[in-house]
């Protein structure tokens, strides 16, 4: 017999004793079959010369693995077979595993008998519409403008401010690869954050500059105005730092570089360059 006999399998429990079973419906002409096996291995009640009795146990196997030995104590007619998984279980933890196994015999046996084959007729790659190279050029693209717009409103010092900025990012972008940071989506969105504060640094700094103020005074007020304001954020990036969660702990670092890059990167740089 195999699974194309089978009508429906069920998994059945008796909580109150902790005991398993296995019940199998054939269809026609399983029943049939079963009907005539359960008259061959039918206990008889017969005995040895030791007068043991003799009994004809019958094998449930799946795969050839044996799954249960049974007996039938009766001819079976009506195409249902109970059969008992394990014995009465006292511990509930063992009972849930004979459970689980249980069910996974079931869903097995109610496979189809052919299951339904898929044949690769061709392999199409699709890529995606916004690419690495094209995300590259965008990015660079933005700089070009920002760049611009810097060196029209405050000429040379615009471009002093560009060039720095640009440095900037390239040294954040090798502090984050030699760092191991985890590059995620929330962790390039912290990296694009970082840049924005660099720029609205520079910004700021530029026009204090432009209001006949020295570079060294515009500098200090900017880093007091600036860093009293993202203190908050540079606390929640130490803690975000040390979460176990790499979503979490890579957008925690990206902060943390990137602020404490730009705080160190404009004290050495600013003042001597914009001066």
């Amino acid at each position: 017999m195999d699974n194309s006999d089978i009508k429906d399998v069920k998994a059945l429990y008796s909580g109150s004793e902790y005991q398993a079973y296995l019940q199998i419906e054939f269809n026609q002409v399983g029943t049939e079959k079963l009907k005539e096996i359960s008259n061959a291995y039918k206990a008889t009640g017969t005995a040895d010369e030791e007068e043991n009795e003799i009994i004809e146990y019958i094998s449930l196997m799946l795969d050839d693995t044996t799954l249960f030995t049974t007996y039938f104590a009766e001819e079976i007619s009506n195409g249902v077979l109970a059969i008992t998984v394990g014995n009465s279980l006292q511990d509930f933890e063992s009972y849930k595993a004979t459970i689980r196994t249980l069910e996974n015999i079931v869903t097995i046996l109610k496979l189809e008998k052919m299951p339904i084959k898929y044949l690769l007729s061709q392999t199409k790659l699709v890529q995606p519409s916004i690419t690495k190279d094209c995300i590259n050029i965008a990015f660079a693209t933005i700089l070009l403008i920002i760049s611009c717009v810097l060196v029209v409103m405050y000429k040379s010092k615009g471009l002093m401010a560009s060039i720095m900025s640009i440095g900037y990012i390239a040294l954040l972008t090798l502090i984050i690869r030699y760092t191991n940071v985890s590059i995620t989506m929330n962790s390039l969105i912290s990296f694009l954050i970082c840049i924005v504060i660099n720029y609205i640094f520079i910004i700021k700094m530029l026009n204090k500059i432009k209001e006949n103020e020295s570079a060294g005074r515009a500098f200090i007020e900017t880093m007091k105005e600036i860093y009293l304001k993202i203190i908050p954020l540079l606390i929640i990036a130490v803690v975000f730092t040390f979460m176990a969660n790499t979503t979490i702990n890579s957008i925690g670092m990206m902060f943390f570089w990137g602020i404490i890059l730009q705080a160190a990167y404009s004290t050495i740089f600013a003042k001597m360059i914009l001066d």
